[in-house]
């Protein structure tokens, strides 16, 4: 098989990664009780953790490594809640029930994510052998239930 082309397992690995911190984060900011108005600063391309209001500079820093590598500020668009003209009553109430679906939202990104997991490995396993079948061997008397036995 030829050489020339083949996927990239670590940039599709570290893209995976990259949106599960993004989806994490997403899930952390939707589930606290904060102000809704964006306090994202960004330097020079990068989200910088100190500039966070209130943010988890664990969370911000696996996403730094994301950043800086592939040069991107991240995968998801940043939101900004524009609450003018709407009663303060109404845009919290509003504000809520967007946070709540946001983090519903956050949670099936990520529980999808993390059933594909199994499958990814072994695709990823597959992708860096392209000049090999990799074979996945099955011992069948592991598989039988000892009632069946």
């Amino acid at each position: 098989m030829s050489k020339e082309k083949q996927y990239d397992v670590e940039m599709i690995e570290d893209f995976l990664e990259h949106l599960f911190w993004e989806y994490t984060i997403n899930l952390y900011e939707s589930t606290r009780e904060q102000d809704m108005s964006f306090r994202i600063k960004v330097s020079k391309g990068i989200i910088v953790a100190d500039d966070l209001k209130g943010g988890n500079p664990e969370l911000i820093d696996q996403l730094h490594k994301y950043q800086v590598k592939y040069n991107t500020v991240g995968l998801m668009a940043a939101l900004a809640i524009d609450s003018s003209g709407v009663p303060e009553d109404y845009a919290k109430k509003a504000t809520q029930s967007f946070r709540i679906a946001r983090a519903e939202k956050a949670k099936k990104v990520l529980a999808a994510l993390d059933t594909l997991k199994p499958y990814l490995e072994e695709a990823f396993e597959c992708a860096k052998s392209p000049d090999q079948i990799v074979i996945k061997k099955i011992r069948l008397l592991d598989t039988i239930d000892e009632s069946e036995a």
